[in-house]
């Protein structure tokens, strides 16, 4: 978050009148709060994908907090790991105090770990407690929490941010964000222009990687496939040349 404060001076009839604009924004870059100096304001609400969504003018001097969230990866492959990265704002000029977010996760993860920038995390089954404590004007702080979804179908991680102040405007103190669980991607394997080539779909498949051997008698010692991974269309691929012997593939999960 940062802040750009403009001194505005007005020259009327040899009287100097100065006003002091201050211009807050998101860590995207963003205009998410206008402060004419005093407690009069006028906040800026976007979505998680950065759409503008509406603005909002206000007088008072109490701090201005609002959530965002993002996922990763979207859509993600059933029992793999499924990053959220969910951040408080203050779109204000004044500090906030006591600050608290509460997470709720899915209902159909299996939590594997959290980590903050700032503050405390308390966690008892799928809610996590984050006291987050005193977020100064313009400032932010992030949790980052990984889950394995469980099941396919759509999941829905819902955060809620609180502080001692009353927020003048509470429309974007709640934040939903859903993502797409889909089933595991199957790789398909071809031989075309003189190479071995092995494709997966996108949708579900980022962060995969190939293994190969050349054997499938016990012990099976599988290698990873050296050649860098491509993209064409809706597919990952990694092509290498053949061999002088039989070679088997598989597609390994994160």
């Amino acid at each position: 978050m940062r802040t750009l404060i403009l001194i505005l001076v007005l020259l009327v009839e040899n009287q100097v009148s100065a006003s002091t604009l201050n211009l807050s924004y998101d860590l995207a870059g963003r205009l998410v709060n206008v402060n004419f100096g005093g407690s009069t304001n006028t906040a800026f609400s976007y979505d998680n994908n950065g759409n503008f969504l509406n603005q909002s003018a206000f007088v008072s001097a109490n701090p201005d907090l609002a959530i965002a969230q993002a996922a990763a990866p979207d859509p993600v492959a059933v029992g793999t790991l499924l990053q959220y990265a969910v951040t408080v704002f203050n779109n204000s000029t004044s500090s906030a105090t006591t600050v608290k977010l509460t997470n709720t996760l899915p209902a159909n993860v299996t939590f594997v770990t959290n980590v903050v920038t700032l503050g405390s995390v308390v966690r008892n089954g799928n809610i996590l407690g984050w006291t987050v404590g005193t977020l100064t004007n313009a400032a932010s702080a992030m949790l980052t929490i990984t889950v394995r979804p469980n099941v396919v179908g759509i999941l829905t991680n819902t955060a809620i941010v609180s502080a001692s102040q009353g927020d003048p405007y509470s429309a974007d103190n709640t934040n939903k964000l859903t993502t797409t669980v889909v089933s595991p991607p199957r790789a398909v394997a071809s031989f075309s222009e003189g190479n071995v080539s092995v494709n997966w779909p996108i949708i579900g498949g980022d962060g995969f990687s190939v293994q190969y051997s050349d054997s499938l008698s016990p012990p099976i010692v599988w290698k990873p496939v050296v050649a860098p991974v491509t993209v064409s269309g809706y597919w990952f691929y990694i092509e290498e040349p053949p061999t002088n012997t039989h070679r088997f593939y598989r597609l390994v999960a994160p």
